[in-house]
């Protein structure tokens, strides 16, 4: 039997080659996914800045229609309290819902599907990112609590509509921190592209 002769040279060759293609996959891999995570912290960061605003056209409403009432029951006396039962009631007027901005969980498709890939996230991020959905989802239960204690003219109670805003103002906060948190990490992403585009422009 004829013995092959073993070549050192080209078995050398055959596995600096292997190498090289396994490190040109695991690049590709990296930048594939720090591609994603740049795209996906874009939108989440556009969406985010979005329900701050949102957010913040509802406090405003809001914050007005209870400081007028609490003028008005400042200018009451104990004898008018007693007389109406219902004199802390506000009028659920235009510009309240949620709905009229998309202040809704279900309207938020970035932030959703942020929350399926949240091992792109930081664990600072990750905690920010939850804290919003769950200020959200809260919010909309105030505002549903709001909506379905509306007396027969369409007002609720002084107490429930402060507890709503209070809720919508833990959401304005909450995207506020997560955009300020995207920030960085888009920023993070950037640099790191940077320096691997001028260590190895290939």
């Amino acid at each position: 039997m004829k013995r092959i002769a073993f070549d050192r040279s080209v078995a050398e060759e055959r596995i600096a080659f292997d190498k090289q293609i396994a490190a040109n996959e695991r690049k590709a891999a990296r930048r594939e996914l720090q591609s994603q995570k740049y795209g996906m912290f874009l939108r989440l960061r556009h969406e985010v800045e979005r329900m701050s605003q949102d957010a913040d056209l509802i406090l405003r409403k809001l914050e007005e229609t209870i400081r007028t009432k609490k003028n008005q029951l400042e200018r009451l006396g104990p004898e008018d309290l007693l007389r109406d039962a219902k004199a802390d009631y506000v009028q659920w007027g235009d510009g309240l819902s949620s709905g009229e901005y998309g202040l809704s969980l279900g309207e938020y498709n970035e932030l959703e599907e942020a929350w399926r890939k949240i091992h792109f996230f930081s664990r600072s991020n990750i905690y920010l990112l939850d804290n919003l959905r769950m200020g959200v989802d809260d919010a909309r239960k105030k505002e549903t609590w709001c909506l379905s204690n509306l007396d027969e003219d369409g007002r609720v109670s002084l107490t429930r509509m402060q507890v709503y805003r209070d809720s919508c103002r833990t959401v304005q906060r909450g995207a506020k921190l997560l955009s300020d948190g995207l920030k960085l990490a888009i920023k993070k992403l950037a640099t790191l592209a940077d320096f691997e585009d001028e260590k190895d422009p290939t």
